[in-house]
């Protein structure tokens, strides 16, 4: 089973999750002129992506999951956030996937032990330390860290996963981290 998807009409899914393209490319797996996509793993969130361009030119990522759960499942109740049932990320069968709000994605996270509720509330603080790794200030969530000081959330965030090493100036850890600076 196949879908066109809707804001790219150059590009179908299948039931599976294989994403084709209409386009011509010099180098590609051709399947009755449909190419397939390259799906690339995206190591900052976990998921499958791909990269589409729409009709004027524009290229934009897309998580594979959530193209699929839009083109063959139904969303009466316009929930926001597709679930992995198993907690798999990188298992993207239909049967796999649900709509969730993002309170139901909580309450299954820490219902099958993918987020322990414990362990989340002792990350939530957020410690700033200068590029010596003295601390400057406390901020109780990222967010709030992002309004007190002024620099981007996402970056202060990337900096707590370790996908980069600074953020406005600073270095980023969770409090229960704290004690493991170098």
């Amino acid at each position: 089973m196949e879908q066109i998807i809707k804001e790219y009409p150059a590009y179908k899914i299948t039931d599976t999750g294989d994403i084709y393209s209409s386009f011509k490319y010099k180098t590609s797996i051709v399947i009755n002129d449909w190419r397939i996509v390259k799906q690339i793993y995206d190591k900052s969130c976990g998921y499958n992506i791909v990269t589409l361009c729409d009709g004027n030119g524009k290229r934009q990522n897309k998580r594979v999951h959530r193209l699929l759960l839009e083109a063959f499942k139904p969303n009466p109740e316009d929930k926001v956030q597709v679930n992995h049932i198993d907690g798999n990320k990188l298992n993207n069968s239909l049967d796999n996937l649900e709509w969730a709000t993002a309170s139901e994605n909580a309450i299954h996270a820490i219902s099958t032990g993918l987020c322990d509720d414990r362990r989340k509330a002792q990350e939530v603080v957020v410690v700033q330390l200068d590029v010596e790794y003295n601390i400057v200030a406390e901020h109780v969530s990222i967010h709030q860290a992002g309004r007190d000081t002024g620099i981007a959330w996402q970056n202060i965030s990337k900096v707590v996963r370790e996908l980069r090493h600074t953020a406005g100036g600073f270095r980023w850890k969770y409090k229960q981290h704290v004690t493991t600076i170098p």
